[in-house]
């Protein structure tokens, strides 16, 4: 998504690319990310925390902009995260053993986790949510198009792969990861972020989330009083 925008932040012309050094013009700023060699320490840089982009570039201009990111289902993010972690001589084992052989493997990735990706300082400041506009990643493309349109922009999106995390079996969604005690812990580290953007802590579990098996049960107890009315009838 940055890379979308940022051709809005950089001269008519300038080469868009995933590596890039600090850039300040008087169309904007974007900042330096990737593996890039630079003489002069940068300012801005990817990932940076809300606190110090707002010191940086004053209250005035902080509150003027529009500030937006994107934010995604824990659950799925660390299945990412999995992927993009993993070891060659792993992956190549769970080519040769398949999906199931991934799942054992995965379970294990996260009871054994010393920690997770943590990415809160980028959208809050005291714990807070601070920014405008929280893009969900899976509703990507929805929300950019809602977007556009509140920000009065006419440009196709085309969103690039440079950051697309390599995932073996795309037909598996990051449901099929997941049992209960997994899931537990994934809960547990990002309680706060299904708190603020009300994501569904059963979401793991599939159809069968946290809606549809309190309707159920709705349904399953209505079932039975009925079923034991009649029978004392």
């Amino acid at each position: 998504m940055r890379l979308h925008y940022e051709r809005y932040c950089l001269p008519p012309g300038y080469p868009e690319a995933h590596e890039t050094p600090e850039t300040i013009t008087e169309y904007g700023i974007v900042g330096k990310r990737g593996n890039v060699d630079v003489e002069i320490p940068s300012k801005y840089f990817n990932h940076m925390s809300a606190t110090r982009v707002r010191n940086l570039l004053g209250q005035d201009i902080w509150e003027a902009y529009t500030k937006l990111c994107v934010v995604r289902n824990p659950y799925d993010k660390i299945v990412s995260w999995f992927w993009y972690k993993l070891e060659t001589s792993v992956r190549q084992e769970i080519s040769e053993k398949g999906f199931w052989f991934a799942r054992d493997v995965f379970r294990h990735f996260v009871l054994n986790a010393l920690n997770f990706p943590e990415d809160r300082q980028v959208h809050t400041i005291d714990n807070t949510p601070c920014l405008d506009v929280y893009i969900r990643y899976e509703n990507l493309e929805s929300d950019l198009v809602k977007l556009e349109k509140r920000l009065g922009l006419d440009q196709p999106i085309v969103m690039a792969d440079y950051n697309r995390a390599t995932r073996m079996f795309p037909d598996k969604s990051f449901h099929a990861y997941y049992d209960d005690e997994s899931a537990s812990v994934v809960f547990n580290a990002y309680k706060q972020d299904f708190e603020d953007f009300d994501y569904d802590k059963e979401a793991w579990r599939g159809w069968l989330s946290r809606s549809v098996t309190i309707g159920f049960r709705r349904f399953f107890c209505g079932c039975t009083q009925r079923r034991w009315m009649h029978w004392k009838a």
